[in-house]
């Protein structure tokens, strides 16, 4: 038994030798993800939260006409500021 064994073994190393190495040999795994940064769950809501307060925003500066809701607008993102 142990010399087939041992047969087996040189034999793959001997045809081991001939064949160069790529890096297909090292990989454990198959790459299911792509390289690169990636957007956790948390991290899109947190993006969609930032991008609806965006929306928010440019809505009320958009709203206003005039000097007394400027001043209206004005005072309430500095009490929100405040708090």
């Amino acid at each position: 038994m142990f010399m087939v064994l041992l047969a087996a073994v040189l034999a793959t190393a001997t045809r081991a030798a001939d064949e160069p190495f790529t890096p297909q040999a090292f990989q454990v795994f198959e790459q299911t993800l792509p390289i690169g940064p990636r957007i956790t769950p948390y991290l899109r809501y947190q993006t969609e939260q930032a991008w609806k307060q965006d929306d928010e925003r440019r809505a009320a500066w958009t709203a206003i006409r005039d000097e007394k809701e400027l001043l209206h607008v004005q005072d309430e993102l500095r009490q929100k500021s405040c708090r």
